[in-house]
């Protein structure tokens, strides 16, 4: 987790909510692994602040920029589902704040299903199915990563977006030096 300073966590919760009186809390949220976030309390609401890693990390080719599209996938989902998606506030990919794009959204009520171990887990499950039915049964026209931060250029056939997307993950784990050139091109003929 990079270091940021509460007076820079508490001004971006300030720009976005200036509507928001009082004081700021911030609590580090422990389980994130691929973005920082914290846990805002503010002026009576709790909010969860997400921060990108920097932008020349090493990634996957679609994990580059991948905030970029959560606003829209959150809009869908809460226009066209009833899945329990957070309002998203504010995302900024400006840098004016901070070195990262960053998401500001309202906090869901609940709690890690590992933290209840009381739950009843298969009525838990079949929430969830019914859930990801839901967000699956969105569709679009093309096929492929085809969110706003843009990875790769739409197909319009699964197998051709499929195809584009095993040829790029095989070139990010050549780049990274753990595939060799004869293990490339072994795991690129499996897909023929």
């Amino acid at each position: 987790m990079a270091d940021y300073s509460s007076e820079t966590l508490t001004a971006i919760v300030h720009h976005h909510r200036p509507d928001l009186d009082g004081e700021v809390s911030i609590t580090p949220i422990a389980t994130g692994k691929f973005n920082d976030s914290f846990f805002i309390t503010a002026g009576g609401e709790d909010m969860v602040l997400r921060i990108a890693p920097p932008r020349d990390a090493v990634f996957c080719f679609y994990e580059k920029d991948m905030m970029r599209q959560e606003p829209d996938i959150h809009r869908l989902l809460l226009e066209k589902t009833d899945v329990p998606v957070a309002p998203i506030f504010a995302y900024d990919d400006t840098l004016s704040l901070i070195d990262r794009d960053y998401v500001l959204m309202k906090r869901l009520p609940g709690a890690p299903l590992t933290d209840v171990p009381q739950a009843d887990e298969n009525t838990v499950l079949r929430q969830v199915g019914r859930y990801l039915a839901q967000a699956h049964s969105l569709t679009a026209d093309t096929y492929g990563y085809i969110g706003a931060h843009r990875p790769m250029e739409p197909r319009t056939t699964w197998v051709e977006a499929f195809e584009h997307m095993w040829h790029r993950l095989i070139d990010d784990i050549v780049m990274v030096g753990h595939y060799t050139e004869p293990e490339s091109h072994l795991f690129r003929t499996l897909l023929g």
